[in-house]
């Protein structure tokens, strides 16, 4: 998520960069081994505010992802049943 989240301020899409700093946290507690004061990813969703925008903008980032995924999966299937070869049309 950290990812989402730098590219989401990179692009200039984040009103409020602060909004990412419990998971930035949680992520620097885990890396270093330390008590994680959030449990995990859905406590740390929970404990931090997503304004509507970015909420909405993260919901069209993981359709888009789920999208990329199934046409991928569809392609393997394909080559699969061809033989090897996917039909790209």
């Amino acid at each position: 998520m950290q990812i989402v989240d730098n590219a989401l301020i990179a692009a200039g899409l984040v009103d409020d960069s602060r909004t990412m700093l419990p998971r930035l946290t949680a992520l620097l507690e885990l890396v270093l081994g330390v008590s994680n004061s959030y449990a995990g990813d859905s406590k740390v969703e929970m404990k931090r505010f997503i304004p509507e925008r970015e909420r909405d903008e993260r919901a069209g980032i993981d359709l888009s992802a789920k999208l990329v995924e199934d046409m991928n999966a569809e392609i393997k299937r394909q080559e699969k049943s061809s033989g090897g070869h996917a039909d790209t049309k």
